[in-house]
């Protein structure tokens, strides 16, 4: 049992050196040994196109590349006696264990959330796999927290612990887990004849998990030979840069020592291998990679630009592309693209690259529901079960795949919007039209709301489906496939257990919509395009790196998911070995960087969109000391070279289209008119200043949320707030209506508790009768929001326990502070002396608005304090980078109009409806579900903020962000400010309130949408169809993002000094 460990930096060839011997061997004909090559999955198809180029395919036969997914396959099957269950069908299972177990958890106890939590449980009981870790090690861990007292961190293990242990139980001699393979493989390698007296290579891997390092070890003791490759390097093996590789090295010489019986053989290979006919630049930049050290380089090899967009990014690329090809200096396949966020780049990819006729492979899976028929079934469930909206039904009828011919989608839209019919009047509707009877008998389903099994369900989806089949044979074979594999999987999670229509439908519509399609390159001659995990090409001449930006490259910020760092960090410090994600990548940075950056032999291109607020990636001062920023390419068609015919055969869909006469596109054609205009079309509009004026004049008002909406788009304010532009209407429940439910229960909730001489210091169960009464009273005052079907129901349920939950919270509130209930939706305007924050000789205008509640408290010696108070909808936390930049001005304005009506403000904050984490509280109480954990947000004033729970040393609110260290002064990560903070952060919001007026009265309307964190306003904007922005070719305002209360003191002090 020989092993031999391969060390040498990226190009020294040790991937090479791999495909060289399993060759070498494949083509000696006395040699009937089985060669097994071990790569990760993404890498497969790669490494076997690599062996095929050099070897006969007579002789490949006895070659077999494989995965640790594969290698299972292959070795599994020859003991399998158990169904195998998809990962959809582990969500599936999991959601019938959170729903059927909902009064037993905690943490994971609330059904509306059991979906999203089913998904990320999933993911994690795969991490358990990995790492080998059972049910019995996770209670384990979660007494031993209990016993530290750290009890949040208890609760979510002791969940997580109970429902992994539910899983194994159910899933126990009925079917296989194909995540558990590798601890499958652990015990199933040694008896079987797959890798027996084989030679087996290892190469592609950064680091091998806990359970992976056992398969490798079983493998080697039943091959006559094993080697590994590791990226590494060999002259000085604590090198830094390579401690990911170093690390997993380490381990595995341990392992194989501790086994033993292993002879460890150790070849070094060394570097500059893949650089020996490349270019001498490239073999510098991997040497200063390798040594950790700056160099700049800026060469024809090397390359850096930061051009505006993402779409000039992909332009600059596709002509260098065309450029290098069509100089013979390499051909497509040679040429890779990887970037870290692919799904930002792939429609750019494919219409530009598409123009300059580069044939294109993006290595990415394709989401089922892109398919034409798949869309056609979604919008009809969508209609279905998301509460009858009128869209929905529009989008199903004008399907290609729909009953209905387009002429008689329009006319049923047409006649519906015209009538007004909404809801269940809608559905009473459509039943008129004979094509869409099978669309209402399955809408009476969903309506009927006695308790079905899976089967009955299973019968009814596949009729519905089977129907549009027909219609549409060709187009619905690949949806109709993966319909009836999620029937199946949903047959094994819940047989025998019976549920609403409803809920069904609705975890088979969720698992279509996450749904892939695999793809497979249709031709080599292509230029393949993937994220870096997927850029696995062992020849590639030329590389672009696109989007380096910083937080993105070399690899995106992991998102936390059920586990927390912090919990995983809990979980490490009791002997569990979960993964820690951004301990990981922080430690394996610089190791990426290197990786990303020395795949490439001749030539290396690095990009960034100067547009995004992110900024250049640290791994650019490598090469190069200033970032070339080429002009915009969109000022001629010339410029963009795009081939003669693709021109024209756009010109011939214009004519097909009779948009265009054959007259005019000869002469078209030749001067290319209509595309140079196209391509330099400016995107502007314009307002007269009198217009704003003679508005204003009459109103003289403006109101808060109008001047932020300025601030997220000065042409969104104009169609909202001047022209009053309507948007379109539909039969909605939509969070606007739930937010104003909310709204109108606390003031209903608020003004009986004034009337009555009353706060919110009052008994609970006083506090939760009077929330009974008053959203009794709501419900019966009016239609508004009277449930028209069961997802309005549900909704309508679902905001009533928030609604009272919230009253709950304010009892909570009132009770450990100092201040009182004082008015509930309390207005300011011109007309109540309000803040005035513009003025000339022909205008004046005055801040407008509404506080949701005030508070006050008469403090001994400063008189009344106020405290401003909004409610928000779910757990909404201040967002600096808003405040500063006007997004969110809303409450510290409420407190510069309590300042004018004479009560200092000592705070604000926001109070959402949703539960929050992170609260001490007791074992007893989270095990019977007494509580629910609320947390506010905003800021306070540090003189005042005993008046709002009064902490000893060591403590923390349950309510409030507040946190007394043992040496009795606030810790640094709260919602308090200095006094002087406090104050400058309210005149800021002011100055930027006056700014905002002062251009609202100058008239300027600039389409410029405000971009934070790459989010715009145009995602909910709805004025869309009057707006003519284009993400193309429009920038938006790039808002520099703020995220620590250090970095806005830092702002706030530059303006203090100034002063």
């Amino acid at each position: 049992m020989n092993i031999r460990f391969i060390t040498g930096r990226s190009g020294a060839g040790k991937t090479r050196l791999c495909i060289e011997e399993i060759v070498s061997l494949l083509e000696d004909k006395n040699d009937s040994r089985k060669l097994i090559f071990l790569v990760p999955e993404q890498a497969s198809y790669q490494m076997e196109e690599a062996v095929l180029k050099r070897c006969s395919p007579q002789a490949y036969n006895k070659l077999s590349v494989v995965s640790f997914s594969r290698l299972s396959y292959w070795i599994l099957r020859e003991n399998r006696t158990l169904e195998t269950i998809s990962k959809s069908a582990k969500r599936m299972i999991l959601l019938r264990i959170l729903q059927q177990n909902s009064d037993r958890l905690s943490i994971f106890s609330d059904i509306s959330s059991s979906r999203l939590n089913a998904e990320e449980l999933e993911k994690l009981i795969d991490e358990f796999y990995a790492s080998d870790l059972s049910p019995l090690n996770l209670k384990t861990a979660a007494e031993n927290l209990r016993e530290k007292q750290n009890l949040y961190t208890y609760q979510k293990f002791s969940d997580i612990a109970f429902i992994y242990d539910e899983f194994t139980k159910f899933i126990h001699n009925r079917y296989r887990d194909p995540d558990a393979y590798l601890t499958e493989l652990v015990s199933e390698i040694p008896e079987s004849s797959f890798a027996e007296n084989s030679l087996i290579w290892v190469d592609g891997f950064s680091g091998f998990s806990a359970a992976e390092r056992d398969v490798l070890k079983q493998l080697a003791a039943r091959a006559e030979q094993t080697a590994i490759t590791f990226c590494a390097d060999p002259q000085n093996p604590s090198n830094p840069v390579f401690s990911p590789s170093n690390n997993t090295l380490a381990q595995l010489e341990k392992d194989f020592q501790k086994a033993g019986g292993f002879n460890i053989e150790y070849v070094k290979l060394s570097s500059g291998g893949r650089w020996i006919n490349g270019s001498e630049e490239l073999r510098k930049l991997e040497e200063s990679l390798a040594a950790d050290r700056q160099v700049l380089i800026e060469s024809e090899t090397v390359k850096t630009a930061n051009p505006e967009s993402i779409r000039d990014e992909v332009v600059i690329a596709a002509e260098k592309i065309v450029s290098m090809a069509a100089a013979g200096e390499m051909n497509f396949e040679d040429i890779g693209i990887i970037t870290p966020k692919i799904s930002k780049y792939q429609r750019h990819l494919r219409e530009v690259f598409a123009d300059y006729g580069i044939p294109l492979f993006i290595d990415k899976n394709q989401p089922l529901q892109d398919d034409v028929f798949a869309k056609c079934i979604l919008t009809a469930l969508a209609f279905i079960s998301s509460g009858l909206k009128t869209y929905d039904l529009s989008a199903y009828l004008k399907n290609p795949c729909s009953p209905a011919d387009f002429d008689t989608a329009v006319s049923i839209e047409n006649k519906l919007m015209k009538t007004g019919v909404q809801s269940e009047a809608l559905l009473g509707s459509i039943r008129n039209y004979p094509q869409l009877e099978p669309l209402f008998n399955f809408a009476e389903l969903w309506r009927n709301s006695r308790k079905i099994s899976i089967e009955e369900f299973t019968q009814a989806v596949k009729s519905f489906i089977s129907y549009h089949s027909c219609l549409a044979p060709e187009q619905s074979r690949l949806f109709t496939e993966a319909a009836e594999k999620i029937l199946r999987e949903m047959n094994i999670a819940f047989s025998g257990f019976a549920s609403e229509f409803a809920e069904f439908l609705n975890i088979f519509r969720s698992e279509a919509v996450v749904c892939n399609t695999g793809k497979i390159p249709a031709e080599r001659k292509e230029v393949t395009a993937g994220d870096v995990s997927r850029a696995r090409k062992p020849e590639l001449k030329a590389l672009f790196i696109m989007g380096a930006l910083r937080g993105d490259f070399p690899a995106c910020k992991p998102q936390e998911g059920v586990l927390s760092e912090l919990d995983r960090q809990n979980a490490a410090d009791e002997g569990l070995d979960i993964p820690q994600p951004m301990k990981e990548m922080a430690e394996s940075e610089k190791y990426l960087n290197y990786i990303a950056l020395t795949r490439a032999s001749e030539r290396l291109f690095v990009s960034f969109p100067s547009a995004s607020e992110e900024g250049p990636a640290d791994i650019l001062k490598s090469l190069a000391g200033q970032n070339r920023r080429p002009a915009k390419n969109y000022t001629a068609l010339c410029e963009l070279r795009i081939p003669s015919e693709v021109l024209q055969e756009r010109l011939s869909a214009l004519i097909a289209s009779e948009r265009l006469s054959l007259a005019d596109a000869a002469g078209q054609l030749e001067s290319l008119e209509v595309f140079q205009r196209a391509a330099s079309w400016s995107n502007s509009t314009e307002l007269s200043a009198e217009t704003v004026r003679s508005f204003y004049k009459g109103k003289k008002d403006i109101s808060v949320s109008a001047l932020q909406d300025y601030a997220k788009c000065p042409f969104m304010f104009f169609c909202g707030r001047l022209l009053g532009i309507e948007a379109k209407r539909f039969a909605a429940f939509d969070p606007l209506e739930q937010g104003s439910f909310i709204h109108k229960v606390m003031d209903s909730v608020s003004k009986r508790l004034l009337e009555n001489g009353q706060g919110f210091d009052c008994p609970a169960s006083d506090l939760l009768c009077l929330a009974d009464d008053c959203i009794k009273k709501l419900l019966e005052a009016g239609s508004e929001f009277q449930a028209a079907d069961r997802h309005s129901e549900f909704v309508l349920n679902t905001l009533k326990e928030n609604a009272k939950d919230l009253v709950l919270l304010c009892g909570k509130m009132a009770s450990l502070g100092s201040f009182k209930l004082a008015s509930s939706e309390k207005k300011f305007s011109s007309q109540t002396n309000s803040i005035k924050l513009y003025e000339d000789s022909e205008l004046s205008i005055y801040m407008e608005g509404f506080i949701d509640r005030c508070d006050l408290y008469e403090h001994p010696s400063r008189g009344k304090l106020a405290l401003a108070l909004d409610y928000k909808l779910s757990n909404y936390k201040r967002d600096l980078s808003k405040i500063i930049h006007g997004l969110d001005i809303q409450l510290p304005l409420y407190c510069k109009a309590l300042e004018k009506m004479g009560f200092p403000p000592a705070g604000f904050l926001y109070v959402g409806t949703k539960p929050q984490s992170g609260c001490k509280i007791s074992i007893e109480q989270i095990q019977d579900r007494q509580v629910k954990i609320f947390k506010t947000s905003g800021f306070i004033n540090e003189s005042f903020w005993r008046c709002f729970e009064n902490l000893g040393e060591g403590e923390s609110s349950d309510v409030f962000n507040l946190k007394v260290k043992k040496d009795g002064n606030l810790a640094k990560n709260t919602d308090v400010l200095s006094p002087g903070h406090f104050k400058e952060l309210l005149n800021m919001s002011l100055e930027t309130a006056e700014r905002i007026a002062a251009k609202i009265a100058e008239a300027d309307i600039k389409i410029t949408p405000a971009s934070i964190k790459g989010s715009l306003p145009c995602e909910y904007c709805n004025f869309r169809p009057v707006c003519r922005y284009e993400e193309l070719f429009n920038s938006p305002k790039i808002l520099t993002g703020v995220s620590r209360v250090d970095d806005l003191k830092i702002i706030l002090n530059e303006r203090m000094s100034k002063q």
